[in-house]
């Protein structure tokens, strides 16, 4: 059979041709529009086993259509489908079978791209367009990058997986916007869309490093915004903003996993109480020491005694095991991944995935106390989380703060209509 299937008739004979496992990339209608504004223009899949993949056209120029549906529920028989982006995926596919298997795409180039946006920058079906060949060069290509018989669910890969699927929830609910103030504050292109009517879509991606994960999209850095007016553009649709800060988090991870108890005090104040400090300095010295080296002036306390012998113990596991694996996540550092790698920089990468693992136990607990409610997670933030809490729905306020508490954890809350004008909130009203 040709790579293209070209006809209904192929595609009914193409499907008997079943296998448990297959990969799947998905051509939307341009590559850099937001996937929940995006709609599938062809479906590239390549069974186990098979010599070629194939190309089922959804809404191109150059075939005729099947339709997706049809696609989709074809691509639902496979016991294992692994996708390049299991979040973009799940847009458009159930999620029940999609296994995220990540490539490294950095290095390969497709100028074929490059040259359709720069003729024509205001088409936002750009990929309907390009020759569907050029489309099945990129996919194959893609699937050099994999091999199915390296590919095994690992208690690693098994953990990203679900980390994918509340991301992509609090993804796809969006964040409700002024549209007079995000053109002040920021530019978005438009042919871009990233924004449909007052809802503004970010997009989280957690194949980083260390996998706390990156989230910007369209010009917009939605993990780093500006602490300044910018964020009165981001407002409630529901009720209130209600922004939940977790107190000195990467602090409270590493005593954990030391055994070193601050108390019932703040952090801060329990510091401050050994430096002989107030508290501002306190805070300064506790976070200089964790990310730039412990002084020796308090190498005698014990949080950061015991925090040394922590460094100095991943220090040498990771030279001499050749990695180091991360709590929870399962995740592996390896020595032969991070040639540049030092002992304080190897702690700050371990606590930042022990951070991230930590919030995504934290997701997994919240986001079904808040399915099928008005109120949603709509944006998170390494140590915040903030929501669009309903003004019919306060209640379930005090069942997600009871999350964050069974972890052991201290936080702040603040209100407001937008995300700028927040007021300290210390109780469920």
């Amino acid at each position: 059979m040709y790579y293209l299937i070209e006809s209904q008739h192929q595609f009914e004979e193409f499907a008997q041709q079943q296998t448990n496992r297959c990969f799947v990339e998905l051509i939307l209608n341009h590559n850099l529009i937001h996937p929940a504004l995006n709609d599938v223009s062809l479906v590239y899949i390549r069974p186990e086993g098979d010599k070629k993949g194939y190309i089922i056209p959804i809404s191109h120029n150059e075939s005729f259509s099947i339709p997706f549906q049809q696609v989709k529920k074809f691509i639902s028989s496979y016991k294992e489908v692994f996708v390049r982006d299991k979040k973009t995926s799940m847009y458009f596919l159930n999620k029940k079978n999609l296994v995220h298997s990540p490539i490294n795409i950095e290095n390969l180039s497709f100028p074929i791209y490059d040259y359709y946006h720069r003729q024509y920058p205001n088409r936002n079906d750009i990929n309907k367009f390009i020759p569907i060949a050029k489309h099945y060069e990129r996919c194959e290509e893609y699937f050099s990058q994999i091999s199915f018989t390296e590919i095994e669910l690992t208690p690693h890969s098994e953990f990203y997986n679900k980390a994918i699927e509340c991301f992509y929830t609090i993804e796809s609910s969006g964040i409700s916007v002024d549209t007079t103030l995000i053109d002040d504050y920021f530019t978005p292109n438009n042919t871009l869309q990233s924004i449909k009517g007052n809802v503004i879509y970010s997009q989280y991606n957690v194949d980083t490093t260390t996998k706390r994960p990156s989230n910007s999209f369209n010009g917009i850095n939605f993990a780093a915004l500006p602490k300044d007016g910018s964020r009165k553009a981001f407002v409630s649709t529901n009720g209130k903003l209600v922004d939940i800060d977790i107190d000195s988090y990467h602090p409270t991870l590493i005593a954990k996993q030391i055994g070193y108890s601050f108390g019932e005090e703040s952090i801060h104040e329990h510091m401050a109480q050994l430096y002989g400090v107030d508290y501002k300095v306190s805070k300064e010295l506790t976070f200089k020491q964790l990310y730039g080296g412990i002084f020796d002036d308090y190498k005698h306390l014990e949080f950061f005694s015991k925090t040394q012998t922590l460094i100095d113990n991943l220090w040498e596991r990771f030279n001499t095991d050749g990695y180091i694996e991360c709590p929870i996540s399962n995740h592996r550092f390896y020595h032969h991944q991070l040639p540049n790698m030092g002992p304080q920089k190897l702690l700050n990468y371990w606590v930042q995935n022990l951070e991230t693992s930590q919030n995504i136990l934290i997701l997994q607990d919240i986001l079904p106390i808040i399915k099928g409610h008005k109120t949603k997670l709509v944006l998170y933030t390494y140590d915040a989380f903030l929501f669009d809490i309903s003004k019919d729905e306060l209640e379930l306020l005090e069942d997600i703060c009871s999350v964050f508490a069974s972890y052991g954890l201290k936080y702040k809350m603040k209100y407001g209509y937008n995300y700028y004008d927040l007021s300290s909130l210390t109780t469920y009203v």
